[in-house]
């Protein structure tokens, strides 16, 4: 991966140095231009098709339709990113499916979750702007993303990918 790849100018995007509080799990919110939001489905869904299709072990191929939304979170002393976007295998007659991928982007990107959301009931929304009970924070729920917000869709099973699963505050 480009090393450049995920850095931006200090005009992009405002710098969260100091905006974690003591026992906060996820940045805070932050608005970013939505040319930069664009750019970042973008990458991350190229990253993970370009690592999914590149392993010879894959035999199904894809091919990038749209990228729909992304989001970039710091779990611990590693940065991942959560990417939903369409794509078709690359075989005549193929249908268009969504899919979530997870990237751990730390140090070498490494693609630690690719999976087709193709039905309904296969997905679920992140839980980022749901009141959270103060007893849960710290635990681990293998259910639901608490980084992410409900429109970026996840693979039911919270054990299929790393980051976003413990409960806890983001400010």
């Amino acid at each position: 991966m480009d090393a450049l790849l995920l850095q931006r100018s200090q005009d992009d995007e405002p710098s969260l140095s100091g905006a974690l509080e003591s026992g906060d799990i996820y940045p805070p919110d932050y608005s970013a231009e939505p040319g930069c939001a664009v750019r970042q489905d973008t990458e991350f869904a190229e990253i993970a098709l370009r690592c999914h299709n590149d392993d010879p072990s894959n035999e199904v191929k894809y091919e990038l339709i749209e990228a729909t939304m992304s989001n970039f979170m710091f779990e611990g002393s590693r940065n991942y990113g959560h990417v939903n976007f369409t794509t078709r295998a690359k075989q005549d007659g193929s249908e268009e499916e969504l899919f979530f991928a997870e990237l751990n982007l730390r140090d070498s990107t490494t693609l630690t979750c690719f999976c087709s959301l193709k039905e309904m009931e296969d997905q679920i929304g992140g839980r980022m702007e749901m009141e959270m009970d103060t007893e849960a924070i710290g635990v681990v729920d293998l259910y639901h993303c608490y980084a992410c917000d409900n429109a970026l869709k996840h693979p039911r099973d919270g054990a299929s990918y790393q980051a976003g699963l413990r409960i806890g505050p983001r400010h």
